[in-house]
């Protein structure tokens, strides 16, 4: 799944969150914030 989201290239929040499916909020936020501290997200 990684790799065909980063096709998308720049998504928003709800967006990402309606591609992944039954995931809440702060779950998604959580992860997010995991990714910015360990890669280069932009």
């Amino acid at each position: 799944m990684t790799s065909k989201i980063m096709e998308f290239g720049a998504i928003r929040f709800n967006a990402l969150q309606r591609y992944i499916g039954n995931i809440s909020v702060n779950t998604l936020n959580s992860v997010l914030k995991a990714l910015d501290r360990v890669s280069n997200i932009p």
